[in-house]
């Protein structure tokens, strides 16, 4: 955990001081910003759940077991033919995933630093140490997705999701997105599709009293219908109120963007993509929780937190509101970061070990 506390505070440390220096130096810390968590994230070894997997997967390709999508076969053949080992492997796919995170932070977000940081705090980066192949996806996702829905270039958009989906089939499920996020969806509107969300959770927990005398009088063929709904509710573990608590800073969050929708419409009419990503998100963390399934589908929504947040920044009118903001939402995370993200070992990434260890 010490190792994780330590780079983040540089970094936060670099942030700061990017906000009130030349665009050249701005660039030279991004950039180095960005070779660092390149390095520490490609240089891992035996670090996240996943590690193994895909050091198998690189190790041995005559195995079996382990079916990705077919892009990563001749990448990995590629490598394994200049003599290079798996590190090889994940420097790549994790170089791509961070290339256009931060080219996305460049072009879409009114804070930079803020992205940054919020990009660590809130497990972007610890998470793209096991999702791997869905993290090149939404790297791409993020920075080409976004640019051609602001554009509103469906053709575009459409061949942009087939592309991305040679790295990770879960891409084509935003093909529809296209049409929803550019929607002009009011506030009353958006509470209405938020209690849904409520009622749906408490509908689910309900039904889980009646699945296992239902599932006992069925014929067998039948009562399998019901085992993705058992696997659902098993892993509904906390109480909705709860879950309302743990997600009290979205939907405070939430709250400001719809409040000052207007003044952040008025800065750029395109932000009304990403207020609708943000709701979208605050939905499925009610409806996904606990089902790794459709948290995966989700995170093609919370990315965007990345950029939604900080327009926040655009809500006070002096530069001393807009500073006391972002240490308001820095602070936040940097909690968050601490007690949820490294305190609950999220995706096993501690204790963080090097390939030269």
């Amino acid at each position: 955990m010490i190792f994780y506390l330590c780079t983040y505070l540089i970094i936060l440390v670099f942030c700061v001081i990017s906000s009130d220096t030349s665009k050249s130096n701005r660039v030279l810390i991004f950039s180095g910003i960005f070779v660092g968590l390149l390095l520490i994230a490609g240089l891992r070894h035996n670090v996240g759940t996943d590690y193994p997997t895909y050091k198998l997967f690189y190790d041995n390709p005559d195995q079996r077991d382990i079916q990705f999508e077919y892009i990563y076969t001749p990448v990995r053949n590629l490598l394994t033919f200049f003599g290079l080992p798996s590190p090889a492997f994940f420097l790549l796919c994790s170089f791509i995933t961070f290339f256009y995170f931060f080219k996305g932070f460049k072009a879409y977000s009114v804070s930079i630093p803020l992205s940054i940081l919020l990009f660590i705090t809130l497990g972007f980066y610890t998470n793209s140490f096991n999702i791997v192949r869905q993290f090149v996806a939404l790297g791409l996702y993020f920075y080409f997705g976004l640019r051609y829905m602001k554009s509103r270039q469906f053709f575009h958009y459409l061949l942009t999701i087939l592309i991305i989906s040679v790295f990770h089939i879960s891409a084509l499920l935003m093909l529809p997105f296209y049409f929803i996020v550019n929607l002009n969806i009011r506030a009353w509107q958006m509470l209405i599709v938020l209690l849904a969300a409520v009622l749906i959770n408490i509908g689910i927990l309900s039904i889980s009293l009646f699945t296992t005398p239902i599932s006992a009088v069925l014929p067998p063929h039948y009562a399998g219908y019901l085992q993705f709904l058992e696997h659902y509710l098993s892993t509904l573990e906390e109480p909705l109120l709860v879950k309302f608590l743990n997600n009290v800073d979205k939907i405070t969050i939430l709250f400001l963007l719809l409040k000052y929708k207007p003044k952040l419409l008025a800065a750029d009419a395109s932000n009304k993509i990403l207020i609708n990503f943000y709701f979208i998100h605050v939905v499925f963390l009610f409806i996904s929780r606990g089902l790794a399934e459709l948290q995966r589908i989700g995170f093609y929504f919370s990315i965007f937190s990345l950029l939604a947040i900080p327009l926040l920044l655009l809500i006070p009118e002096n530069k001393y509101g807009k500073a006391m903001m972002a240490t308001g939402i820095t602070l936040l995370y940097t909690a968050y970061f601490f007690f949820f993200v490294l305190g609950k070992n999220v995706g096993e990434v501690i204790p963080y070990k090097t390939i030269f260890q």
